[in-house]
């Protein structure tokens, strides 16, 4: 997983003469308010010298699924003794006939799911957007319930500039477990490159809330910059 490290604040008066040279480009180039807070913030973005904005997640899913269609998140899942497929949580474990589970899906079709899942995070790591992006489309066909690999997905579409793919994808990743703090920090991020700061703002607070340290920190830093602009 690809986190950042929380960095210091730069001094005041470096902050001043970013703003100067800010304020002179944006007069020069006659831009309109709208580009020119994108320009100011940016620049403080920038000064700031974050290293990452989105991250990617390997699978560390596990469904059991049903043959009458329905599913259960488990901490882990194993054949044992006897005719019993046996579901492990936190504060214990259920087990289920083998006749009631849909043995192909769970098992089988799982794993490729979390191959594939694991190889668009590994391919993420390298800067591969493309193949990070292949990697996860293949996992969702397999499994469109999948929210790691539509976050996954959406990062790598942020990379490359494809901001409503990944606000998409997060949308859908959030729909499906509305406790998954990556999706909310890679959607902050997409809201962000698109001008929409106040939602982005947002997005990485809930991904703090729910405990991703990537949307703390790029919570921090944005309110900093935010409040930074209207002081201006």
């Amino acid at each position: 997983m690809s986190f950042c490290e929380v960095l210091p604040h730069p001094e005041l008066g470096e902050f001043n003469q970013a703003l100067v040279r800010i304020k002179a480009g944006r007069e020069s180039f006659k831009m309109d308010r709208s580009r020119g807070l994108w320009g100011l913030l940016f620049g403080l973005v920038m000064l700031l010298g974050l290293p990452s904005w989105v991250a990617g997640e390997g699978s560390g899913l596990y469904y059991l699924y049903f043959k009458d269609g329905n599913s259960m998140r488990c901490d882990a899942i194993w054949k044992g003794m006897g005719d019993y497929v046996w579901c492990g949580k936190s504060l214990g474990s259920q087990g289920f006939p083998v006749g009631e589970v849909d043995m192909s899906r769970t098992f089988s079709v799982q794993a490729e799911v979390s191959r594939l899942v694991d190889k668009s995070l590994d391919e993420f790591s390298k800067g591969d957007w493309d193949q990070a992006i292949s990697a996860a489309t293949s996992a969702i066909a397999l499994d469109p319930s999948n929210e790691v690999a539509y976050t996954n997905r959406a990062g790598a579409y942020s990379n490359k500039g494809m901001y409503q793919e990944a606000i998409q994808d997060c949308n859908r990743a959030i729909e499906i477990n509305p406790n998954f703090g990556l999706a909310y920090n890679n959607r902050g991020y997409a809201l962000y490159r698109t001008g929409q700061f106040d939602q982005s703002l947002t997005d990485y607070d809930t991904s703090c809330r729910l405990g991703n340290s990537l949307g703390c920190n790029n919570y921090e830093r944005l309110k900093y910059v935010l409040e930074l602009i209207k002081k201006r």
